[in-house]
C-alpha cells in the first residue's frame, strides 16, 4: 500500500506545482481529486489482473486512466484549453516517472533483488 499513496501524494503535489506554467489554477485538494480519481482506473485492473491473472485482458481497461485525467483537467485544474494537451502530457510522464522509481526502490529493499529488478525492467521497458 506504501507505493500507491507515495506516488499519488508526489504526483498530485508536483501536478499542482505545474498549474501556473499551464495556466491553470493551483488548488491542492483538486489536484489530489485529479491524480485519485486518475489512478482508480488502473489500480482496479491491476487488482483485478492480479488476483486473476487468466484475466489480463482486463489491463487494458487501465487506460481509462488516461480518459479521467485529460479530462479532468479542465474542471478540476481550470486549465485552458489551448494547454491541456500540454499538461496532460507532462502529468503522465511525471506520474509515471514518480510511480516507477518508488516501485523500484521499495521492490528492491523490501522484496529483495527479484522484485527490484522486475521494476528496474519496467524502467527501460
Amino acid at each position: 500500500f506504501i507505493i500507491p499513496f507515495a506516488g499519488i501524494i508526489i504526483s498530485a503535489i508536483i501536478v499542482n506545482s505545474l498549474a501556473p506554467a499551464f495556466g491553470s489554477t493551483k488548488n491542492i485538494d483538486n489536484a489530489f481529486k485529479l491524480v485519485i480519481y486518475s489512478y482508480t482506473a488502473t489500480f482496479i485492473a491491476t487488482m483485478i489482473t492480479g488476483l486473476l491473472p487468466i484475466l489480463f485482458f482486463v489491463s487494458i481497461a487501465g487506460g481509462y486512466s488516461f480518459f479521467i485525467m485529460f479530462f479532468g483537467l479542465t474542471p478540476m485544474m481550470k486549465t485552458p484549453e489551448d494547454k491541456k494537451v500540454g499538461y496532460f502530457i507532462v502529468s503522465i510522464l511525471i506520474m509515471h516517472g514518480i510511480y516507477a522509481p518508488i516501485t523500484f526502490t521499495l521492490g528492491l529493499n523490501s522484496t529483495g533483488l527479484f522484485f527490484g529488478a522486475a521494476a528496474f525492467n519496467f524502467l527501460h521497458f
